[in-house]
């Protein structure tokens, strides 16, 4: 199995049918090296677990963003497109897992407490006109649809700038994981 992402290692997903999700969770910079090398420590064993419990008990993940399935709209919103370059947030949300033959292997990233401070910075950069310019069509007009998933990526957009901004004051790093 090939590495995926900045000191990841391939971990094959064991419940093929959960659909993909993203999680990201901060991480100390004394465990720079570890982290670095692999990100998963960083993250919960169970992710998927620990970001239900966090709805009814917030405190108990403190250190826990999930996104649930909103990720490729952040890459969307983030990423290159329509002729413009990357924003630099995109680091915090560009990458594909990698399909196999029953599920898939997550795409794992750290992100040194350096480089969070500056995504931080300009992920708090991003309004709600740049969601509305990033669901429009060519056209210019939005669906039905994507109104929807407007409002869906505005509450997680809150979600993600809150805790980048304090991972960024704590001068933590991020692991992050699609998958």
């Amino acid at each position: 199995m090939r590495q995926r992402g900045i000191g990841a290692r391939p971990v094959p997903a064991t419940i093929a049918g959960m659909g993909i999700r993203y999680y990201a969770s901060t991480w100390h910079p004394d465990d720079a090296e570890t982290v670095i090398r692999e990100p998963r420590l960083a993250l919960p064993d169970d992710p998927f677990f620990a970001a239900w419990s966090r709805l009814s008990a917030p405190e108990a993940s403190p250190n826990l963003l999930y996104l649930d399935k909103a990720w490729p709209d952040f890459q969307d919103l983030t990423g290159p497109r329509r002729g413009r370059a990357a924003r630099p947030s995109y680091r915090l949300f560009e990458g594909q897992i990698a399909h196999v033959k029953r599920g898939w292997i997550p795409w794992l990233r750290a992100l040194e407490p350096t480089e969070v401070r500056t995504l931080s910075q300009d992920l708090a950069a991003i309004t709600n006109r740049d969601i509305e310019q990033c669901a429009a069509s060519d056209d210019g007009k939005t669906s039905g649809y994507l109104r929807y998933r407007h409002e869906d990526l505005t509450h997680f957009l809150d979600q993600a700038q809150a805790f980048i901004s304090q991972a960024a004051d704590r001068g933590d790093g991020i692991a992050y994981m699609i998958g």
